[in-house]
This record gives structure tokens, C-alpha cells and sequence, in this order.
């Protein structure tokens, strides 16, 4: 018996690194095709390379002349991680975005680790790493030179703490604590994992598995975590938190009340449904925005009724959901509608998917699992598909053919990967022209410029002001027009 046990373990590992394999194989060969490049890429590599160049985590980015940055540490890790992934790849799309990939693999191995407690005994754990892998929000964020994939990994991580069976030790309040405290070093989303881990925390205690006093640990250690961020956030700039806060009001209008961003919450998820999206492609969701609901609510109704002859399961089913609930209510709070944000919902509403499934027995459970796996590669390839002719390499290449890379150039972000650091400066410092008391031929001789590119994009935003001047502010496209002509 013990013999066939161990058996049983070494296939479910050698299962999983094929999984693993075949995502990073797969994934590889449209990596940087699937999404196109986006400028916050840019953005964010941009200012990796200019913290690179000058030797100071306090450098701001080097695009930005008019445009108010003020430096602060809540992507300092992140950054970090870039600087040495440049290091070895050079400073270049492929190299960002294989950080990113790479990321995902404990990602999902953490994952994987964390159905296992949810399902002991069953061969579902490697289903939901399937299934989280073939979620075509996930492959986006693995392959977006960005921060998402990052905290992900806090997320499963937690789940792999929350779904421990039995009472939580105050050492997995300690490690719940410093994975949300810490993930403040890549992205300011690290608050949506504390929510996540507060709500299933508060779920814990209205089961008995969790005491107050440890609930009061997990918000003391999680701040004391965050605060080393802020504390270097105050040493690079002493006043970053009303920098930030003024920065969060005019960015994303992040000052409504409450109530306004309720009312906001509604018409996100019908976007989300509906496919409208901004600036960021936004995959097909709708069956994720069907699934998580519906089989979250029946879990949710069947836990109550058993929770007296099931108090174990009802247990995990009330983490699993109020992990869900934790996160939304974080996107609330924050009250920013980023898509993006989205997949820090899939861990948790995949498992929420299988602990539903699983009440209609295994074979029912397995077969639709199976239904749902078919799915989602169809959902992937019909999306990434069209993706495979885009070629950013060929974009860049046509820029060679009319400037230079050190040129002084005023252009769209999303280029800067063809240029030499520091001879950019992107399109949203015109919109500061007026305030610093410049006209554009006096921005453009002080700066030196001696190119401006003028993408087609511009005269779409200029058509239908103001709506788009999200993207580069109330620029004066008329007059960028006139100037060139």
C-alpha cells in the first residue's frame, strides 16, 4: 500500500512539471505577440532602465520632463527583479516579458499545492492547475511585462496557508501577513491581498479555526510589512503619501465617495461582459463571469445547509468565497476599475468551481472539469489567435527606417524600446505645456527635439475628445498638427 502511494505522488509531480513544460514551451513561442506590447510595459522597463543607469532607486522616468513623477518604493522589488532580468537579456521586450513567464511557474506550483489541501485524495489538484493555466486572463497577465503575475503568486500562496486543515498556527498568520505586506514592494494591489486574506481570516473565526487575537496579528504584521515600503517610499521623497494621494485623485478620479464607486461596480462588470474596454485588450471572460457567480452561490447555500454534518468542508467553501468577497470589496474601496485587477479573482473561482462540481459526485465532477478544460483552450485560441501576425518587431524596425535611436524624439511610450535611454519624452508631457508657461516650439527647441513622431492614433483621439484624453491628458492635437505641417 505504502508502494502505491508514492507511486501515486511521483505520477500527480511528474503530471504537474508536464503541465508546467508544456505552458512555458507553449507560451514561449507567442510570447511577444500575445498581447501586443502595451505602453505601461514601456513605462515600466523604462523606468527599471533609467534606475539601472543612474544607480538610484529614486530616479524617476526619463520620458517624463513636464509631467509631475515623484519616485516611491511600492514597485522597488519589482523593479529590482527587472534590473537583473536586463542584466542577463538586454533591454528589450523578450527579456520583460520572460520574467513574467517564469513567474508564473511557482505561481501555479503554489496553486497546485493549495487544491491539494482543498482535495485530498483526488486527482482534482492537477485539474485546477490545468485550469488555471488555460484561463486566458491568466496566460495574459504571465505575459505582460508587468506586475500582476507577481502578486498572484501571493494570492495562491495564501489559499495554500488559509486551506491548511485544522487551527492556524500563529507562524501561518506571520506568512499571510508578509505575503500581502510584502507584495507592496511590486504593485500598491497588495492591498488587494491583505482583503483577501482578512475576509477568508474573518471566515476562519466564524468557524472557530482562528482566534481574535490572531486576526489583530495578521492587520499588525501585514501593516508592519507594508510600512518598510512606505518608510523607503518617505526616504526617497518626504512627501510621498500627499504625492501619492493627489497623483491617485488625478490619474483615476480615485476621490469619488463610496457610494459613487458602488454605482461604478455595476456598469464594471458589464464591461467586462461586453468586452468594452480603454487602452488594455480585454480577453473573453464570460464564462469565468458566469461560472464564478452562479457556482459560488450554490456552494455557498449548500455549505450553510451542511454546516453542522460538514463543518471541514463548509469551512473551505467559506474561505474560498469570502476570499472572492475580500477582493472585490478591495476593488471598491480602492475604487479603481482596472481590468487588469480581474485575475486575482481566478485562483480562488476555479476552486470555488471544482468544490461546487465535486457535490455531484467524481465522475460528474471529472467530466465537466474535462468540458471546462476544452473550453478554455477553445476560448485561447480563438483569442490569441489573431495575435500571431501582430509583429512589435516590425513596428520597431520601421521606425529605423526613418530616425535614429538616439535621436531626440517626441513619440508615442510604446516605442521605447527602439531608443536610447533619456532620448524619448512621450506624448503626455503636452498636456503640461501651459502651466510650465511654454508654447510647443519652445518645448520642442529646449528640449532639443528632433523628431516627432505623430501616430494616426492621435487624430482618433482628437475626433472623439474628451473622451480619450485619459490616455495623454488634453493634449492640443489641432496645434501639434499645425506645427507640423
Amino acid at each position: 500500500g505504502g508502494i502505491f502511494m508514492r507511486m501515486r505522488s511521483h505520477w500527480r509531480y511528474a503530471c504537474l512539471l508536464l503541465l508546467l513544460a508544456a505552458y512555458l514551451y507553449g507560451s514561449s513561442l507567442f510570447l511577444t505577440k500575445y498581447p501586443y506590447v502595451h505602453s505601461d510595459e514601456a513605462w515600466l522597463s523604462g523606468l527599471t532602465r533609467q534606475i539601472v543607469e543612474t544607480g538610484d532607486f529614486g530616479a524617476t522616468e526619463a520620458f517624463f520632463d513636464l509631467k509631475e513623477r515623484n519616485p516611491h518604493a511600492l514597485k522597488i522589488l519589482f523593479h529590482a527583479l527587472q534590473a537583473l532580468a536586463m542584466r542577463l537579456g538586454g533591454y528589450q521586450i523578450a527579456t520583460f516579458r520572460l520574467l513574467s513567464l517564469l513567474a508564473a511557474a511557482p505561481v501555479l506550483i503554489v496553486f497546485y499545492a493549495a487544491a491539494r489541501r482543498l482535495f485530498a485524495g483526488h486527482s482534482l489538484p492537477l485539474l485546477a492547475a490545468a485550469l488555471l493555466a488555460l484561463d486566458i486572463q491568466f496566460i495574459y497577465a504571465s505575459h505582460m511585462a508587468r506586475q500582476e503575475i507577481f502578486i498572484l503568486f501571493a494570492v495562491a500562496l495564501n489559499f495554500f496557508l488559509l486551506l491548511r486543515p485544522g487551527a492556524l498556527r500563529d507562524r501561518d498568520i506571520a506568512a499571510l501577513a508578509a505575503a500581502a505586506g510584502f507584495s507592496a514592494g511590486f504593485h500598491p494591489n497588495a492591498f488587494l491581498v491583505a482583503c483577501l486574506g482578512g475576509a477568508a481570516l474573518l471566515a476562519r473565526r466564524i468557524c472557530g479555526s482562528v482566534r481574535g487575537r490572531q486576526i489583530a496579528l495578521y492587520i499588525g504584521l501585514t501593516a508592519a510589512c507594508a510600512g518598510v515600503f512606505v518608510g523607503i517610499s518617505l526616504l526617497l521623497d518626504a512627501d510621498f503619501i500627499q504625492h501619492y494621494l493627489a497623483y491617485g485623485q488625478s490619474e483615476f478620479g480615485l476621490n469619488l465617495s463610496l457610494a459613487d464607486r458602488a454605482a461604478e461596480w455595476t456598469s464594471f462588470g458589464s464591461k467586462l461582459f461586453d468586452r468594452v474596454s480603454g487602452t488594455y485588450y480585454l480577453p473573453d471572460l464570460r464564462l469565468q463571469l458566469i461560472l464564478f457567480p452562479l457556482l459560488g452561490l450554490l456552494l455557498l447555500c449548500y455549505a450553510l445547509a451542511m454546516r453542522r454534518e460538514q463543518p471541514a468542508q463548509t469551512e473551505r467553501a467559506l474561505v474560498l468565497i469570502a476570499a472572492e468577497l475580500g477582493i472585490c470589496a478591495g476593488i471598491l474601496l480602492i475604487g479603481r476599475y482596472n481590468q487588469l485587477s480581474i485575475v486575482f479573482l481566478m485562483p480562488a473561482g476555479w476552486l470555488i468551481v471544482l468544490d461546487c462540481l465535486l457535490l455531484f459526485g467524481r465522475r460528474i465532477c471529472y467530466a465537466l472539469t474535462a468540458l471546462l478544460l476544452a473550453l478554455l483552450l477553445w476560448v485561447g485560441a480563438t483569442e490569441i489567435r489573431p495575435w500571431l501576425a501582430a509583429d512589435y518587431d516590425a513596428y520597431l524596425a520601421q521606425l529605423e527606417t526613418y530616425l535614429p535611436a538616439d535621436a531626440r524624439t517626441l513619440g508615442n511610450l510604446n516605442s521605447e524600446y527602439y531608443f536610447e535611454n533619456g532620448c524619448l519624452l512621450d506624448y503626455r508631457n503636452l498636456a503640461f505645456l501651459e502651466e510650465n508657461g511654454l508654447t510647443l516650439a519652445e518645448y520642442v527647441e529646449s528640449r532639443g527635439i528632433e523628431y516627432i513622431v505623430y501616430m494616426d492614433e492621435l487624430d482618433y483621439i482628437d475626433a472623439n475628445r474628451p473622451y480619450w484624453n485619459i490616455i495623454y491628458g488634453n493634449l492640443d492635437i489641432a496645434g501639434l498638427r499645425t506645427y507640423l505641417a
